[in-house]
């Protein structure tokens, strides 16, 4: 990605972000004469959620017509163990950004074993294909901006659903933008010669991150009456236990864990 794309992205994620703060500061709040409204409006914290439900339904057809064509395709051509090995090279490429966010959430343990991870994997690993450090005993724990953030002290603003990116908030969605900031590869593939190795790997995150957990994400919204309500409830737990690095585990409403793995082991979906 050159110099003046990735400005534009930004700025155009950043004029996303302020329009939802600007429209939810506007959102119509139920009457104080109704309080079981007035405590769902709270609870759901999705002022702008008419046009949360439009873009939702946009991703919804984006996910079935595109990216379950794309996934499908994937998995038959790509053999499981070289599925693995390439998921585990995208997460020892983003080391940076979770050692980044270790640092500046003052968790200098957490940074130790992230760049012993990342020495590990990037040499008895193979550049990253194999993960020896999980059988070492340093799992991996995903760290992200938007986590930092939270740690800082931020609310989490309003439920957003991005175009494409999916569930988000506005902490979340300055917390995306902070990422690609801070992500070193980024900015050493900036020249205009190298910016299709962003784009490419960009797209493989969102590839591999995607057919790892569609199974999962599409049987929540099979379960529910009402998906969009399920996802915005599973993605927010999901957050909150990412944030509290596994002291609060998701469930969904009827109380089950909607996942049989650990959420450390699906690479970044919004994000």
């Amino acid at each position: 990605m050159t110099k003046t794309a990735r400005l534009n992205y930004g700025a155009k994620l950043a004029g996303v972000v302020l329009l939802c703060a600007l429209a939810g500061a506007c959102a119509k709040r139920p009457p104080e004469t109704d309080p079981q409204a007035v405590a769902r409006y709270e609870q759901a914290n999705d002022p702008l959620e008419p046009m949360n439900r439009v873009i939702f339904d946009f991703n919804d057809g984006f996910y079935t017509y595109v990216l379950d064509p794309l996934a499908d395709g994937y998995e038959f051509i790509v053999p499981k163990p070289i599925r693995h090995m390439f998921a585990n090279f995208l997460r020892n490429l983003s080391s940076p950004i979770r050692l980044i966010n270790n640092l500046l959430q003052g968790d200098l343990d957490q940074a130790q074993i992230t760049v012993a991870r990342f020495m590990t994997n990037s040499t008895v690993g193979f550049a990253g294909l194999f993960d020896p450090a999980t059988d070492w005993g340093m799992p991996l724990r995903d760290e992200d901006f938007g986590q930092t953030l939270a740690v800082w002290g931020a609310n989490e603003g309003a439920y957003i659903v991005l175009p494409f990116f999916g569930p988000s908030s506005a902490r979340d969605s300055v917390g995306f933008l902070g990422d690609i900031l801070m992500d070193p590869v980024t900015w050493i593939l900036r020249d205009e010669h190298k910016s299709y190795l962003n784009w490419a790997r960009t797209g493989s995150e969102g590839l591999v991150g995607y057919t790892e957990r569609r199974g999962d994400l599409r049987s929540v919204q099979e379960q529910s009456l009402d998906d969009y309500a399920a996802v915005r409830s599973l993605i927010r737990q999901q957050r909150e236990y990412a944030i509290t690095n596994g002291k609060s585990r998701p469930q969904t409403d009827q109380g089950e864990d909607p996942f049989s793995q650990d959420f450390e082991d699906f690479p970044d979906f919004e994000e």
